[in-house]
């Protein structure tokens, strides 16, 4: 949870996939605290974003309902994963290539025009 919201205090900045990245180079297993405050700040520090703002978002929990809205929805979706897709209300678990899924797409499309 406090990842994900970090993840997008860092966009407050446009630095999205670049806190990502680092999110996922310092993954050390579940639950084994990679994702403290002080890591998601050191992260921060070093991707040089503005430490006090960024700070200042992570201690507000400014996106917390924004984190546990998407995650209820993906939850509804029967989404337990990642990567996954939702075309339409279809969902489509696990890596697929564009080829696979065009077909969906289309179909899919066909059901709302």
């Amino acid at each position: 949870m406090d990842a994900a919201e970090a993840a997008h205090c860092a966009q407050d900045q446009g630095r999205f996939w670049e806190y990502h990245d680092q999110l996922f180079a310092n993954l050390r297993g579940e639950n084994e605290g990679s994702f403290k405050r002080d890591n998601l700040i050191r992260f921060a520090t070093d991707l040089k974003l503005d430490v006090p703002k960024f700070t200042q978002c992570v201690d507000e929990h400014k996106y917390r309902d924004f984190v546990i809205g998407s995650t209820l929805e993906a939850q509804r979706l029967g989404i337990q994963g990642t990567p996954s897709i939702v075309v339409n209300t279809q969902l489509v678990p696990g890596f697929v290539p564009f080829s696979e899924l065009q077909p969906i797409i289309e179909e899919e499309l066909k059901k709302v025009n």
